[in-house]
């Protein structure tokens, strides 16, 4: 018998599945040679620390449930309030900067429109103890790295590395007219960190 999904979830089969796979692993591979390092964190955590003040929407938006002791529990929303749990509690004794990347299924209950899903990977990095432009650069950088090495289409165009070129200017950064500048300058920085 062939039971239907609940609204707002999805099957990912063969090539596709293939696909998302390979594009996950071009994302890995790019973010390790910037010195990035992996972490994996549980789908869910106590409702408490993922509900916070400042996602009052991403609260409403929460994946509820109790434990057998009677604690709530949430899926998580996004990967960014995790991350920061795990730094505080786990990582605070490390040297910064740190340069930690991720990948994983995310759930929200957001009212239905056409291309939602309840359930959506996330995959990002965050760099944390490393103030300034020069910070905000590299993540910017390496973001173009990642995308271009996952075949992503929407950075295929010029106008989208000109939009990256254009955030860097209006951060007063100094730009070159070398490889980097013009996109091709991320792997030169590979081990970075």
């Amino acid at each position: 018998m062939d039971r239907p999904l609940p609204e707002g979830v999805r099957d990912l089969l063969f090539a596709d599945a293939a696909a998302f796979r390979r594009m996950e692993a071009a994302l890995q591979a790019t973010w390790s040679a910037w010195g990035y390092r992996e972490i994996r964190l549980p789908t869910f955590e106590y409702a408490d620390t993922l509900a916070t003040d400042v996602g009052s929407q991403v609260d409403a938006e929460l994946y509820r449930f109790f434990d057998r002791h009677g604690r709530t529990l949430a899926l998580r929303p996004d990967m960014t309030i995790p991350t920061a749990r795990v730094v505080g509690t786990r990582l605070y004794d490390q040297p910064m900067p740190l340069r930690l990347a991720y990948t994983g299924s995310v759930f929200r209950y957001e009212p239905p429109r056409a291309g939602r899903q309840h359930e959506f990977s996330q995959a990002g990095v965050e760099l944390i103890g490393a103030p300034g432009s020069v910070a905000d650069a590299e993540v910017i950088a390496l973001a173009t790295a990642a995308l271009q090495a996952s075949s992503c289409p929407t950075l295929a165009s010029r106008s989208a590395r000109g939009f990256f070129r254009g955030l860097l200017a209006a951060w007063h950064c100094r730009t070159t007219d070398g490889p980097a500048a013009r996109g091709g300058g991320a792997q030169g920085r590979g081990g970075a960190g």
